[in-house]
């Protein structure tokens, strides 16, 4: 196997001390490669045919792909695929080790690494593109290692653009965005919802008691205790800071009040002295209100009465 661009490392030293006989080390045009191929078969046996056009070309096809492609993911196997297909090879693994993305490994056509030299490669093997048969390209592909880390990078900086940082829920702006989706569907499909306003008991007292940082601790468990509690359908966002918003897909009471009870029991189980609860506003679109603002607004009347009936039971418990 070989690195495109870059040498091919891996774990070269502790293979070459079991290489068979018949085996032979080839220097590249970039670095040595250890290739398991045997000196009958000649040293051009395992190399896959020329290209059928200037590497331009395909490299302006992958920026394409990259303007085109729904996320970086989508991107990576595509690089992959046509790079596999334009030489007739067998199989190809792209490393990516940058900051902030860290290392990280894919292989043409989804195939797992591991087992055999896609895991050498995915574990120890030099940052670029391998590839089985290995062939050298003058380091002109090192553009499409480039393309690859700047697709993922960008995978990244749309899932910071939707999401809060602390509870890793979706932030108000994709909240708000996801909700005006929800009530147009429940308008023209009649594909009903249910909207959740939640607002936390007491946590100013947990920012009194714990400071900012036992409160950020608490608010991180609430997203963890959220993404566990829902189900796989439904949005979960943080609003505000202790709000937090639920868009539930089916309307049903019965399936949405279980729902929150299990988000409450999740919360509740939360490790500290002081218990965390909250009070929460519910209504559903189209049944109660079939406009954001209404539904909003409704929701938020409902979310007052519960934090106030709350803190009167409080109150009588002194």
């Amino acid at each position: 196997m070989a690195t495109l661009g870059r040498p091919h490392t891996g774990n070269r030293d502790v293979l070459a001390s079991r290489r068979p006989e018949g085996h032979v080390r080839r220097q590249g045009g970039f670095g040595e490669v250890d290739d398991v191929e045997r000196a009958e078969d000649g040293p051009d046996a395992a190399r896959p045919p020329a290209p059928s056009r200037p590497l331009a070309e395909l490299l302006a096809d992958l920026a394409a792909d990259l303007q085109r492609a729904e996320s970086g993911l989508e991107f990576v196997y595509r690089c992959l695929e046509r790079v596999v297909a334009e030489w007739q090879l067998q199989d190809a693994v792209i490393v990516i080790d940058r900051p902030p993305l860290g290392r990280q490994a894919f292989r043409v056509g989804r195939r797992p690494l591991d087992g055999g030299w896609a895991e050498e490669m995915a574990l120890g093997g030099p940052v670029g593109l391998h590839t089985d048969p290995p062939f050298d390209d003058g380091g002109h592909l090192d553009a499409a290692t480039d393309l690859v880390a700047v697709a993922l990078r960008l995978d990244n900086l749309r899932y910071d653009s939707l999401h809060d940082p602390l509870t890793k829920l979706y932030n108000r702006r994709s909240f708000d965005d996801q909700l005006l989706q929800a009530v147009s569907r429940a308008r023209r499909y009649d594909d009903p919802f249910t909207l959740v306003t939640i607002d936390l008991d007491l946590f100013k007292l947990v920012n009194d008691s714990y400071g900012h940082a036992g409160g950020d601790d608490v608010l991180r468990a609430i997203g963890a205790a959220m993404r566990h509690a829902l189900r796989q359908s439904d949005v979960a966002a943080r609003t505000g800071g202790d709000e937090f918003a639920l868009i539930l897909p089916g309307g049903d009471g019965d399936v949405v009040a279980p729902l929150i009870e299990r988000l409450r029991d999740g919360v509740r189980a939360l490790d500290r002295d002081l218990p965390v609860d909250f009070s929460v506003g519910v209504a559903s679109c189209p049944g109660d209100a079939d406009t954001v603002e209404t539904l909003t607004a409704l929701a938020d009347t409902r979310l007052y009465e519960d934090k106030a009936r709350r803190r009167a039971e409080r109150a009588e418990r002194g």
